[in-house]
């Protein structure tokens, strides 16, 4: 399936430096770095289930994980005065088990603060 929106109405953002977290299309996507580290321009490989290692995890939608494999790239994070994030671009793939077939998306995200 692909999944295609520019109507702010349609998702939700929420998240800092250490965590983003974005619901759309009944999907929850979530960003983290391993101890709360801050997240920034640049390409990350995760380890499943693991808290020394970036993740990205994908739920909703009857997809749900118990363990995960997968990448992503942050092209730009940004943040307003408060610590809020107010612009996110990032690409990512996320395999379930770490042998389920891939999810892919690209999110670029401004948003009001």
């Amino acid at each position: 399936n692909v999944y295609v929106t520019t109507n702010p109405a349609s998702f939700t953002f929420s998240g800092n430096l250490t965590f983003v977290g974005i619901s759309v299309f009944g999907f929850w996507i979530q960003f983290t770095l391993s101890y709360q580290s801050n997240l920034a321009v640049g390409s990350y490989t995760n380890v499943p289930g693991s808290v020394f290692a970036p993740a990205v995890s994908v739920s909703g939608n009857s997809r749900g994980c118990s363990s995960y494999c997968g990448n992503f790239q942050v092209m730009e994070v940004h943040t307003n005065g408060v610590g809020v994030i107010d612009r996110f671009w990032a690409t990512f793939t996320q395999n379930c088990e770490c042998l389920m077939p891939s999810m892919s998306t690209i999110i670029t995200a401004p948003w009001p603060p």
